[in-house]
């Protein structure tokens, strides 16, 4: 009877795009509130909003207002949450979760010499150095992304790299080093992930951009880029050609980010203490929806995962154990959201049991996770709602974060608790998406989102029901 009644319910979830925007306006600025009455029976959507004296603050209490607009009527409403689980009131939330914004350049033209400084690395300790004997004063540094060892290197050299991948740090050091301005073989994407210098302009590009610097040099940039990785020596050089880049941006150091989180409470008196954490981030990459629209990243992550939560609020059936949605900020700023959220945790890490993140989940007609395999415990759920009601082909691998932070599921891994991404493949796009302009809903496969939903709904509410649960892998 249970059963049948959940998968009813889960089968509800059609219209995944299921939340309404109403604004909300005060004299001095007008601001945009979800009014999710997706999250019913959850007591508080809790947002980080940098203070309530401002009139964006004081926009956001009206909206979110946990009498109102975010808890809608139920027969039986549950208890209040246990003091340790109980979500924070408006004036808390108010205080919580402000989220540093990476800043962009204002508007600078410049024209110089290109010089060629492999990775961009200044690291004495590892005795390598990308500006050794290099003059680039004034010039324009090209560079690669990440380091030339690779998370996997067999010798475990990685760890000692990783500080010199960060984007942050690439930059800073070329400014440092006296160039006046960076262009950087990644993507070509929009990118907002990096540091603020004054007067100095930085500009991702391609494949062609790079082989155009290197032509006439003698060198091709393959052949130079093998050498550094395998003598891990320095291949820098002046290329001798002038170059003019020119942005227009803005540099806007106010930005706050914001996580929204909702909480259907658990009905167990016991198990309500323990945490199940499903959502994805936000943002894409600023605020600019109808040229970079981020209709897969990450749009459909946060689709889904109100589905699940319309389809358990609607539910005759509550989960047992409490079931949280959140859902990020600023995570294309340096993963920024779910990092401040691991520090100053709404619930407490040692009683999640499991973070479900969700990245580009409409991007296919299969699902994978990461994490699959080093949680086969939370996985056999997955597998087991996957075959009685969804019969999609899914998969995935290890959980493996060795790199800078690229997902919010890292930062919960890192701090032990039992992460996995989930996302769609198995339809290629016509044209390359990721960060550009074209990532748009006309190439949204809504049938997987909607099923992913489904399972969602089923492996959760099942592993809410579970009288004992542990997916941390070192614990047992």
């Amino acid at each position: 009877m249970a059963t049948s009644v959940r998968r009813n319910c889960a089968y509800c979830v059609v219209a995944l795009f299921c939340t309404r925007i109403r604004a909300v306006t005060t004299p001095a600025v007008s601001a945009v509130a979800v009014e999710a009455e997706a999250l019913v029976s959850a007591e508080v959507l809790t947002a980080s909003i940098d203070s309530m004296s401002t009139p964006v603050a004081a926009a956001l209490a009206q909206a979110i207002d946990p009498a109102t607009a975010l808890v809608a009527d139920t027969a039986q409403p549950a208890e209040p949450l246990p003091t340790e689980l109980a979500p924070a009131t408006p004036a808390e939330v108010l205080e919580a979760q402000p989220v540093e914004v990476a800043a962009l350049a204002p508007p600078v033209e410049v024209t110089a010499e290109v010089v060629f400084v492999g990775y961009g690395i200044t690291a004495p300790e590892l005795g390598y150095d990308d500006y050794a004997g290099l003059d680039v004063k004034g010039k324009i540094v090209l560079m690669d992304p990440e380091v030339p060892v690779r998370p996997g290197d067999p010798a475990g050299a990685f760890p000692k790299w990783r500080p010199y991948s960060f984007h942050q740090y690439k930059l800073e050091n070329a400014f440092d080093h006296g160039a006046k301005g960076m262009i950087y073989n990644y993507g070509p994407i929009g990118n907002p992930n990096n540091s603020y210098r004054e007067g100095f302009i930085y500009h991702h590009v391609g494949a062609a951009v790079v082989a155009d610097v290197f032509a006439g040099t003698g060198r091709t940039y393959a052949e130079t880029i093998a050498r550094i990785r395998k003598e891990l020596k320095p291949r820098s050089f002046a290329t001798g050609k002038t170059m003019t880049i020119k942005n227009v941006t803005e540099h806007h150091p106010e930005g706050v980010g914001y996580n929204i989180v909702g909480v259907i409470p658990g009905t167990d008196p016991k198990l309500r203490e323990e945490v199940i954490l499903i959502g994805g981030h936000l943002d894409h990459v600023g605020r600019m929806w109808e040229l970079m629209p981020g209709a897969d990243d990450n749009a459909t992550a946060v689709a889904v995962g109100l589905g699940v939560a319309e389809a358990m609020a609607e539910s005759a059936i509550k989960p047992k154990r409490t079931v949280v949605f959140n859902f990020f900020g600023s995570e294309e700023q340096g993963v920024a959201g779910s990092k401040y959220y691991v520090e100053h945790p709404l619930f407490p890490l040692d009683k999640t049991l499991v973070f479900i993140n969700m990245e580009g989940p409409g991007g296919g007609d299969k699902i994978s996770a990461s994490g699959a395999k080093t949680y086969a415990d939370f996985w056999a759920f997955i597998e087991r709602a996957n075959q009685k009601y969804v019969h999609r082909i899914i998969g995935g691998g290890e959980a493996a974060y060795p790199a800078r932070p690229r997902q919010d599921s890292a930062w919960f891994f890192w701090a032990g608790v039992p992460s996995l991404t989930f996302g769609a493949y198995g339809k290629n796009a016509p044209y390359p998406t990721y960060h550009n302009t074209k990532d748009r809903i006309e190439l949204i496969d809504s049938e997987t989102m909607e099923d992913m939903a489904r399972l969602f709904f089923m492996a959760i509410m099942d592993i809410a029901d579970e009288e004992a649960v542990n997916f941390r892998v070192a614990e047992k």
